[in-house]
């Protein structure tokens, strides 16, 4: 399989998810999980690496370690945060609308794919797909070696039995809001086959409202 047809499957399941739960059209689909969600994600994947410091310092176990790591760990979390403003700031969001940030994303990945002899499929996939992948196992990496010993994961805390309860509301609330969700929009596109008629008119305005 090319990277031209991984690029396209993976559009296909961003777009059909997002639509079915949000409404979203893909080009919202795309700003708001490739500038906004991404790089939150690997932002929160830097969080361990400061709870390890400080959790190292609370126990005491080589709180030498603890002093030496959660100053390196503040300066990397508030990097990924600097380059988040700067992304957010390059792409004007908040001015200028979701269809001229897709634009001008487009833009520039079709620019970095010249510059590096590839296509714009491989760009979106190196850097959305295979960066975020190095970024997530490198800061779990980092956090696994540097934890204290004999801690315990959220699930066997305290804490989380205390909030069980409350997470399995959150969690069957949450479900019946998909459902219900899930629902509507299936109820929508069958009154646009209704009032499509034929497979193809159904087709095409499927994807004009998908790309709108």
């Amino acid at each position: 399989m090319t990277a031209y047809h991984i690029f396209q499957l993976l559009c296909g399941i961003l777009g059909a998810v997002c639509i079915l739960l949000f409404g979203w059209s893909y080009k919202e689909a795309s700003v708001y999980i490739c500038i906004w969600f991404w790089p939150v994600v690997a932002t929160a994947t830097t969080l361990p690496l400061i709870y390890a410091g400080i959790k190292r310092i609370a126990t005491g176990q080589k709180a030498w370690l603890g002093y030496a790591i959660l100053p390196v760990a503040l300066a990397y979390t508030f990097s990924y945060v600097y380059f988040y403003q700067k992304v957010l700031e390059f792409y004007h969001v908040g001015i200028q609308g979701t269809k001229a940030i897709f634009s001008q994303c487009v833009g520039d990945f079709q620019w970095i794919a010249d510059q590096c002899g590839t296509t714009y499929e491989t760009a979106n996939l190196i850097i959305y797909v295979e960066l975020m992948l190095v970024i997530c196992l490198v800061n779990f990496a980092l956090y696994w070696l540097l934890r204290p010993t004999g801690g315990k994961w959220f699930f066997q805390t305290a804490v989380y039995q205390k909030a069980k309860p409350a997470l399995k509301i959150a969690g069957t609330v949450l479900a019946v809001v998909i459902v219900l969700r899930l629902g509507q929009q299936a109820l929508h596109y069958y009154n646009m086959y209704q009032t499509h008629p034929g497979m193809e008119q159904f087709i095409q305005a499927a994807q004009n409202e998908l790309m709108r």
